[in-house]
């Protein structure tokens, strides 16, 4: 089975025989790449539906995934000016994490999905936190000078305080809190979905290639 576009394989889906075209990077067909000195090619490729399925959605999603991780890796740049060690440490792990989408390697994407998990807890914790804040806080910050009012008992106390709101107001900070925790929601999700569909050695196993 040969398909007119070079950067296409061309496989059979069983149990209905029909044929159609996956790209050749996709890691389902890294059997059918013949070896530098080899003799030893394979035209015909024969793969199960629900594993065609899986090889077919990895295609659709990986440019996306790549798109996540450049992302990542543009704000672990932001992350050096907040702290050095963070900012290695992020960026190593989105570099890893777009190399999993070049070489397919669940080692690879391991790292990058836990690294997702953290970042989805850490803005789950920090959403609560200026939820309650406003709920419940009646400090107020002063952003000409840096100083924080905190009104106790009747008694005004003002010292010096860091910025951790970008506007310290209630409705826009608890928006921006709240669509950061969506984003990463779905962020995670999408690292998630690609690493249950990376294939595994049972999926090469239901592959013939011929």
């Amino acid at each position: 089975m040969y398909s007119l576009n070079m950067n296409k394989k061309r496989v059979k889906i069983t149990p209905h025989n029909v044929e159609y075209d996956l790209d050749i990077t996709n890691p389902y067909l890294k059997h059918s790449i013949q070896p530098q000195g080899s003799l030893i090619t394979f035209n015909d490729i024969t793969i199960p539906n629900e594993t065609f399925v899986k090889a077919l959605e990895l295609e659709k999603i990986t440019c996306n995934v790549r798109v996540i991780c450049f992302c990542d890796i543009f704000m672990s740049i932001y992350y050096f000016d907040v702290n050095f060690i963070i900012g290695i440490f992020s960026f190593l792990v989105s570099f890893n994490g777009y190399l999993s989408t070049i070489n397919y390697k669940t080692s690879y994407l391991a790292c990058y999905l836990w690294y997702q998990y953290v970042q989805l807890l850490v803005r789950f914790i920090y959403l609560l936190y200026v939820f309650f804040y406003y709920l419940y806080s009646d400090n107020v910050y002063n952003q000409e000078n840096n100083t924080i009012t905190e009104v106790k008992n009747e008694t005004t106390t003002s010292f010096t305080g860091i910025k951790i709101f970008a506007f310290n107001v209630a409705v826009f900070d608890c928006l921006l809190v709240t669509c950061m925790f969506i984003m990463q929601i779905f962020i995670t999700y999408y690292i998630h979905r690609f690493n249950r569909l990376l294939p595994r050695e049972n999926d090469y196993d239901k592959i013939n290639f011929e």
